[in-house]
């Protein structure tokens, strides 16, 4: 993999946006496939972890179509999701009570273990990831990111 040095940067005088574009591109699907490979030491995988993640903030449960809100997929995406969660045996489907036509997503004792163990691993994926990156520079970057995405950026 090449890595651009801070010399290298800074003597950069231009971006042309479609190069910008592709490495947000590859970035992204190179941090989740690492990241994807970290979590199968403890048999989760980016896109589930990310699921059981939402859920513990949640408090446990979540309607399927606000569970997709913060997951940035559609309705159907989390619905599969929440299929393969279903079927280890880390979320169950149980009705709303106060919306008799909705269905929550309810993470199981096991799903908080696995989210545990997967919260080890992404700690530690983080810091790999980041070693290199002064705190003000992850600070500029997230905030970027989460511009560039829409997204509001958390204040840490």
């Amino acid at each position: 993999m090449y890595y651009l040095d801070m010399n290298e940067i800074e003597g950069m005088n231009s971006c042309d946006p479609y190069q910008l574009i592709e490495a947000l591109m590859h970035s992204g699907k190179s941090v989740e496939t690492q990241l994807d490979a970290a979590l199968a030491a403890v048999e989760l995988s980016a896109a589930r972890w990310n699921g059981l993640r939402h859920l513990t903030a949640a408090g446990g449960q979540l309607p399927l179509g606000q569970l997709a809100a913060k997951l940035s997929c559609v309705k159907s995406n989390a619905t599969q999701l929440v299929d393969r969660l279903e079927a280890e045996k880390l979320v169950r489907r149980v009705p709303d009570p106060e919306d008799r036509r909705s269905i929550l997503a309810e993470i199981t004792p096991e799903g908080r273990l696995s989210h545990a163990a997967g919260l080890q691993v992404v700690r530690d994926f983080e810091r790999q990831l980041l070693e290199d990156y002064q705190p003000e520079e992850r600070l500029v970057l997230h905030k970027l990111l989460a511009r560039l995405g829409g997204f509001e950026a958390v204040r840490t």
